[in-house]
């Protein structure tokens, strides 16, 4: 967050590769930033997009990699009259509510924008409800906080979830194992 709330300081565009939430694929974009703010539990720089030719919002989450400067000597004026409600794609979709167990003395944070559900809950979690809009972009939260809350409901979001952490465990990589450990495997003793 510092190089962009420098580059709001010094009213300089920034550049970033930004990972789309509807498809996951990333792009190079070009931004004069002008805000940092805090929607649906979610930290977003508000700016320009050079590319989009348009106002935006984006979730500091989905930002890969660096951010870097964009022009050497370009600077922008600053947007007084920002209004975040006409930016802010959320107001504009259907809400969902979820069920998610979340693990006892964990997730502060998706507690205080839930509430109680009477679903049953694991041995260790609490059962709660929680409202999201975008089913990629909660998928993707719920599958990051994997071992401490549980998707209870819906059932397509459930599944959307398992299978973005099973894509996880296909990408990381298993430690090496052992000369003796393989042979071990393979039957051959030493």
């Amino acid at each position: 967050m510092d190089p962009l709330l420098k580059a709001i300081g010094q009213r300089k565009p920034v550049s970033f590769e930004y990972r789309a939430p509807a498809t996951g694929t990333v792009t190079a974009r070009s931004v004069s930033p002008w805000k940092i703010a805090v929607r649906h539990s979610g930290w977003y720089v508000v700016g320009y997009d050079h590319e989009r030719e348009a106002q935006r919002l984006f979730k500091l989450s989905r930002i890969v990699g660096k951010v870097g400067r964009a022009g050497k000597n370009v600077t922008y004026e600053d947007a007084h009259d920002i209004d975040l409600s006409a930016l802010d794609s959320h107001s504009a979709r259907k809400s969902h509510v979820a069920v998610i167990a979340i693990a006892q003395g964990r997730g502060h944070g998706l507690r205080a924008r839930s509430v109680e559900s009477s679903f049953a809950a694991p041995a260790g979690f609490d059962a709660r409800e929680v409202q999201y809009f975008d089913p990629i972009e909660f998928s993707e939260d719920m599958a990051a906080l994997a071992g401490s809350v549980v998707v209870l409901s819906p059932k397509d979001l459930r599944d959307e979830v398992v299978k973005r952490i099973a894509q996880v465990a296909l990408i990381t990589p298993a430690s090496p194992a052992s000369a003796s450990e393989r042979n071990d495997q393979e039957g051959h003793v030493e």
